[in-house]
């Protein structure tokens, strides 16, 4: 069995980030002692740790992570935004069971590119895939950020379609048909 990184971070009792840039020497913000530095470098060594080749070819953008706040997971662009007193949860549930059903999910997954985002998917043989083996590794610990070019746009036509019916300016199936429009075009090179 492989050691992983979040393996030597348990070893050492430290973050699978504070492992990360430990072992990366990635420059940060954050401090790190240097008694935690050799707990980190020992639990490796004591792990017979080695980095996978594959991830540390990967490009990547440091993000800011949640500090002594309970272990969160932060994903994009799923974002949906519902009010306390809107009259329309019903539709809002139907339109996230609709958007997760492992065939809806999956067709967007292989559709855009991305790395499959819920555990049924990841398990899927037809998405199994080396390079998405690194990165459903740090899953758990992972807080991934907008990867297309069309992402932001297309999380703010989200919000759009939900403030409307939200806010009674359309019916959920005219909102969801006008925002599978704009997803059409958005997809068309």
């Amino acid at each position: 069995m492989t050691t992983t990184l979040k393996d030597v971070a348990r070893h050492a009792g430290v973050s699978s980030a504070t492992a990360s840039l430990v072992l990366n020497q990635r420059k940060s913000n954050v401090r790190i002692s240097e008694e935690t530095r050799e707990r980190v470098i020992q639990a490796a060594r004591d792990l017979n740790y080695s980095p996978n080749r594959a991830a540390r070819a990967l490009p990547y953008k440091m993000v800011a992570f949640p500090v002594n706040q309970k272990a969160a997971n932060i994903a994009a662009p799923d974002l949906l935004v519902m009010f306390k007193d809107s009259k329309n949860k019903e539709a809002v549930m139907k339109f996230i069971e609709f958007q997760y059903r492992d065939d809806i999910r999956k067709g967007f997954v292989q559709g855009r590119g991305i790395i499959p985002d819920t555990y049924s998917l990841m398990e899927d043989p037809e998405l199994a895939s080396p390079v998405w083996d690194a990165f459903q590794s740090v899953a758990p610990d992972s807080i991934p950020q907008p990867i297309t070019p069309t992402t932001n746009r297309l999380m703010e036509e989200v919000m759009k379609m939900g403030q409307a019916v939200f806010l009674g300016q359309g019916t959920p199936q005219e909102e969801i048909d006008a925002l599978a429009e704009t997803m059409q075009s958005l997809s068309k090179p």
